[in-house]
């Protein structure tokens, strides 16, 4: 679901600005996943001992990653 948002922001950017808009897009979307991939990296390699004492589980770590890239990109 996300990839089809991503897409369609992309296709929105590259009528709007060009192609300056579309490499900009890409630009972004590949820093949001960096980020994405490092957090869920570094939470990954917690124990569940300190996942529950953040008050997480295994199953929040994609949504506290995703929201952590698009937080430090906004």
């Amino acid at each position: 679901m996300a990839n089809a948002t991503e897409y369609r922001a992309s296709v929105e950017t590259l009528g709007n600005k060009g192609f300056s808009g579309f490499v900009t897009t890409v630009r972004t979307a590949i820093a949001r996943r960096k980020i994405y991939n490092e957090t869920l990296n570094e939470l990954l390699e917690l124990t569940d001992r300190e996942l529950n004492d953040m008050g997480l589980g295994r199953g929040d770590l994609k949504r506290v990653s995703l929201e952590a890239a698009k937080e430090q990109l906004a």
